[in-house]
This record gives structure tokens, C-alpha cells and sequence, in this order.
């Protein structure tokens, strides 16, 4: 039995597995004494004994090579190891006025100030940002207290304290995202990556348009990847989902010009693109109380714009028709909604916050990502066309000759397939 010594080790078993390969076989022979050439290993020097007969190898052989397992028993360690430290010596100067040189007074988005210390050196050596902020000429250079606006006291903190002691603890989305921004404004790129890799390990059903569009902001390929691939996996699910209609538009819409979606239907886009575009956030009401425009609803029809004579009745005193007027009222609610929206405030601690503008404006860049080729021809006629809200946005009558004109001539369309007649594919789901 051969005693090692290993530091930090008060006993116990540690196994090495070694390999060689015997190139001419001739030189072993039965019933003979063998000794093959002699390698080294952790400094000792080996040599391999055979007694037996060949036969008895063969269970021990692949590809001609032999596998030897040693095992060695630690009876004592007998280097001295290192004293470990427990405490770094810098935890002491975060946020500490003992020998601070410069100050930082941090407005956040309300403007609300709070002081922090800091020290040049420290804050120079651990971003291009303060270096040149501190030593370029700049008027920070020349100045004993740096005014910061727009940036979260915690956040800030959080950022002081891995530049004095490598360590960043991130506990809920909205620090994530507030250490993000000064991490990137400062071009800390340790504490940026962190941000991102907490994002995609959070990303759910119920975040996942915020996250993406962080990571948009932040030109993250690989976290906007990963809420791609989430998003084209559980669109069904994220169809009825409170979190889709505060989505940020240009994200939605990068979703549903994915090629990829588990979705049963286009009709299904369709509808989620009618229910974002008709839904107003509201602080101060529950996602039940959700304000809504009827003129947008998908079973309120109106007076069709291209239709297919064959399909349409021409009831023209329809009783659900919205008139002009009835559509004038509804603009001006809208516009009075919109300013309401604009006096609203979002609660800082709620990730992801509602996207806020006019989501009609979106309205023509999201039908675009509509398939209507694929949708059934009934559907096209009762939901789409006589939706006047729908058929007046931009474009839209060309979207629905497109898809008359396709079902109109199958073969025509078949022979010359687009992105817009090919079924979304279906994304494969990961079983946890």
C-alpha cells in the first residue's frame, strides 16, 4: 500500500486510472515474466508485472489497450497548507467616509438624493468609465462630489461593494435590472454578465417579454436567444397571460416573425395581436378591471372592407355594426385614456413594467407577422373583415387579398411558397 501526502486531508481514498497502449503484442508471452516500458506519473516512477497467462487479459483489453486502476489510501497529510482568508480587509472601506477622496450624490428616477463614499484608486482600477471620468481632465477629475441621476441607491450600493470585494448578490428582478444599467454605464463587465446570466436562469411565463427586452437593450445575443426559444416553446401558454399584453410591441413583434411557435392556429396569433392592441394598463385597477375598446373586439363585427361576394351576407342593418359616431366616441375615449396613462407612475418594484404608448400606431407592423394565408376562410370573413378597426390599419386589405388569393389558387400559392404560407414549425419542448 503506498502512502501519499495531499494537503487538507485528514484520511481517505483517492483512485487514478491509467492507460497505455501495447503496440506489439509479440514481445508478451505466455508464461513468461513481462515488464513494460517504465512512465511516470505525479513524479513516481511505474512498471507493469504480468505473471499470468495471455488469456487472462482479455477481459482487461479494447483497441489494444490496457486499463490499470491503482488505488492509494491517505493515511496523513504532511504539507502545511496555506492559512485561508475569512475576511477581505476591503469590507470595511464600502460606503465608508475613512480615507474616501471623492463622493457620489445619487439621484434616483424621483429625485431622491443619498450620499456615498468611495475611494479614486479603487473605483480607477475597476472601470475604464471612472478612469477616465477620475484622471482624463474631465470636470469630475476636478471635482471632490459626482452627481449620478437616474440611477438606484441600492443598485449603486450593490456595484460599490463588488468593486471593492468581488462579490455581487442579486435577489430579485428589479435589482437585476437596476445593477444592470449601472453596471453597463460603467462598463463593469463581470457584474453586466451576472445581471444577464440571473435573467436567464429567472426567465418564466410571467417575465419573459421584460427579459427579452433587457436583453434587446443591452444587445445580449445569448439572453435574447434564450427568451426566443422560451417564447416560441410555450406561446400557447403565454397567449392568455397578463404579462403578453404589457409586452414591449417590438418584442412581440420579433416573436411572432419567428418561424417557430407551438401554437394550434394562426387564428390564435391573430387574436393575441386584437387583445394587445386593445388592451389599456391601468395601475390602479386588477388584470380583471383591465380597460378595453369594443371597437376592437374580435366578436363585435362591423361592415366588411374586401370581401368574397360568395361568403358575405349583406345584412346591412346588423344591429352589432358600430357607426361612425359610435367609432368617433370610442377614438376619444382612447385619447382620453392615453392621457391618463401618460400621468400614471409604475410601481419601481414590479418587473416587468407595462409597455405605455399608442398601440394603435403599432397596430399595421404587428398584422404583418399575421400568417392570414393559413387561417380558415370563414375566419378571415366573420372575425377579420368585418372588424372595420382592423381593416382600416395600414395595409391590411393587402394582407386579406393575400390570403384570398391563396386559398382562391392552392396550386399557384403551393408552387411558390413564402415565409407567410408555411405553417410555423413547432419547437421542441425541454422535460425537465
Amino acid at each position: 500500500m503506498s502512502q501519499v501526502a495531499l494537503p487538507n486531508s485528514s484520511g481517505g481514498i483517492l483512485t487514478y486510472c491509467y492507460r497505455w497502449k501495447i503496440t506489439n503484442w509479440c514481445d508478451v508471452k505466455p508464461f513468461t515474466e513481462h515488464t513494460s516500458s517504465p512512465f511516470s506519473a505525479d513524479g513516481l516512477q511505474w512498471y507493469f508485472r504480468d505473471n499470468s497467462r495471455m488469456s487472462s487479459w482479455n477481459s482487461f483489453i479494447c483497441n489494444d489497450t490496457v486499463s490499470l486502476c491503482v488505488k492509494f489510501e491517505i493515511q496523513e497529510s504532511i504539507i502545511d497548507a496555506s492559512p485561508k482568508i475569512n475576511d477581505n480587509p476591503f469590507n470595511k472601506l464600502v460606503n465608508s467616509p475613512r480615507f474616501s477622496d471623492i463622493t457620489f450624490r445619487v439621484f434616483d428616477d424621483v429625485g431622491r438624493d443619498k450620499l456615498f463614499y468611495a475611494h479614486k484608486g479603487i473605483l480607477a482600477s475597476s472601470s475604464p468609465v471612472f478612469e477616465a471620468m477620475l484622471t482624463n481632465g474631465m470636470k469630475e477629475t476636478h471635482q471632490d462630489e459626482i452627481r449620478l441621476h437616474q440611477a438606484n441607491h441600492g443598485a449603486f450600493l450593490a456595484l460599490l461593494t463588488y468593486i471593492y470585494t468581488f462579490n455581487v448578490n442579486i435577489g430579485s428582478l428589479c435589482e437585476a435590472e437596476n445593477l444592470l444599467s449601472l453596471a453597463d454605464r460603467f462598463a463593469i463587465v463581470h457584474v453586466r454578465e451576472e445581471c444577464l446570466r440571473y435573467f436567464r436562469l429567472e426567465v418564466n411565463v410571467n417575465n419573459v417579454w421584460g427579459i427579452w427586452a433587457i436583453a434587446e437593450k443591452y444587445s445580449c445575443a445569448k439572453t435574447s436567444t434564450t427568451c426566443r426559444d422560451f417564447v416560441a416553446r410555450y406561446l400557447e401558454a403565454l397567449l392568455d397571460k397578463q404579462s403578453t399584453l404589457d409586452a414591449d410591441p417590438n418584442i412581440l413583434r420579433l416573436a411572432l416573425e419567428n418561424d417557430e411557435a407551438n401554437v394550434k392556429s394562426e387564428e390564435q396569433i391573430y387574436e393575441l395581436v386584437v387583445r394587445w392592441v386593445n388592451y389599456f394598463y391601468s395601475s390602479d385597477s386588477s388584470n380583471d378591471n383591465s380597460t378595453h375598446v369594443d371597437a376592437l373586439s374580435t366578436s363585435s363585427p362591423t361592415s366588411p372592407s374586401v370581401s368574397m361576394p360568395s361568403e358575405l351576407s349583406g345584412n346591412s342593418e346588423d344591429p352589432n355594426v358600430v357607426t361612425q359616431s359610435e367609432k368617433e366616441d370610442a377614438t376619444v375615449s382612447i385619447d382620453q385614456s392615453y392621457e391618463l396613462l401618460e400621468e400614471e407612475t409604475d410601481d419601481p418594484d414590479k418587473f416587468p413594467k407595462p409597455w405605455r404608448g399608442d398601440r394603435f400606431s403599432i397596430l399595421p407592423s404587428l398584422l404583418k407577422c399575421v400568417r392570414f394565408p393559413l387561417m380558415q376562410k370563414r375566419f378571415i370573413v366573420d372575425k377579420v373583415e368585418k372588424n372595420s378597426t382592423i381593416m382600416e390599419a395600414e395595409g391590411m386589405k393587402d394582407l386579406v387579398i393575400e390570403a384570398y388569393r391563396h386559398h382562391l389558387m392552392p396550386d399557384v400559392a403551393n408552387s411558390h411558397p413564402t415565409s407567410r404560407t408555411k405553417p410555423r414549425k413547432k419547437k421542441a419542448k425541454i422535460i425537465d
